[in-house]
């Protein structure tokens, strides 16, 4: 069957949409959540919940079902920020709503409509190809990611200021990245238990692949995230051993001093019965016995592995 895609009015979509006349691509982005919710509920007949759901940014992503609806949200990385993608699938109509445009759903839908391909137009066809795409979005955001970890692996010895802000920063975009992909993995899982009359069996291989790709990019955020750990660890331990050295090497010197200062300080007392005061080579003397004392100690601490 031989797909052809045109534009109609809004009011015919919505007659369409809740009618069940004809197969409908809607994509609403919206900047007035209550005014998006009204029209998901009282233009387009969906379930006071779930348009709620639809607009609120602090709903985790997760799939539920009604009589008419197949709801799910997705958060696709958008300018390497998740941005929350609800889906309504009906037997005759995909509706999309955000809160922003998300380049990769737009152009996998135009892509979708154009293509000379001769595949059955219905929604969960379209789904697979939304549910792809925004999964797919993720692997340059894990590319970028794994360049940063390789960056930040090779200045790990270098000691740069800014490499634990950048390492922190780093981290908190995989955990960003993670809290996206791991329940859209969830929602794809779930997509597999719904029943055969919505999601047909023959898109449901097209899903698995789709569900592989999730398992991929969770594990190389995984990944990354371990060697991150280890490589601000590192740098930790290598800031540690040497912040070490330096107060080592600060000890030693204080050593040095205080046992000149020993000295001095004796002979700077100010008894009057002091046999030294009238010796002629009290003065070299006192600062023969510094020399030798700090050199005694210089050998010490040689012989143990100070310097």
């Amino acid at each position: 069957m031989e797909r052809e895609a045109r534009t109609i009015p809004l009011a015919e979509a919505e007659r369409r949409i809740r009618e069940g006349d004809g197969f409908v691509v809607l994509e609403i982005v919206f900047q007035d959540a209550e005014r998006a919710a009204e029209f998901l509920r009282d233009r387009l007949g969906f379930e006071d919940l779930l348009a709620e759901d639809a607009v609120s940014p602090n709903e985790r992503p997760s799939l539920q079902e009604t009589d008419r609806t197949l709801f799910l949200e997705a958060a696709v990385p958008v300018d390497d920020h998740p941005c929350e993608v609800a889906v309504f699938l009906t037997r005759s109509a995909l509706v999309l709503v955000s809160p922003k445009e998300v380049p990769p759903i737009r152009e996998t839908v135009d892509r979708w409509l154009r293509s000379p391909i001769p595949t059955a137009p219905s929604p969960p066809w379209l789904l697979h190809q939304v549910l792809d795409a925004a999964v797919d979005a993720y692997f340059p955001l894990c590319d970028r990611i794994e360049d940063e970890v390789d960056a930040l692996e090779d200045l790990v010895f270098h000691g740069d200021g800014d490499f634990i802000e950048r390492g922190l920063d780093l981290k908190r975009a995989i955990v960003t990245a993670r809290r996206g992909i791991a329940p859209l993995r969830d929602v794809l899982n779930a997509l597999f238990r719904v029943d055969p009359g919505r999601i047909p069996m023959e898109v449901r291989p097209y899903l698995q692949d789709v569900y592989d790709h999730t398992l991929r990019i969770t594990e190389m955020l995984d990944v990354n995230r371990d060697l991150l750990s280890g490589i601000l660890d590192a740098h930790l331990s290598i800031v540690s051993n040497n912040l070490n050295n330096t107060m080592r090497v600060l000890t030693v010197m204080a050593t040095f001093l205080m046992t000149a200062g020993l000295i001095a300080g004796i002979y700077g007392m100010n008894f009057k019965h002091m046999p030294e005061l009238e010796w002629p080579w009290g003065y070299p003397g006192a600062l023969l016995a510094m020399v030798a004392m700090v050199a005694a100690e210089w050998l010490y601490f040689r012989r143990k592995g100070w310097f």
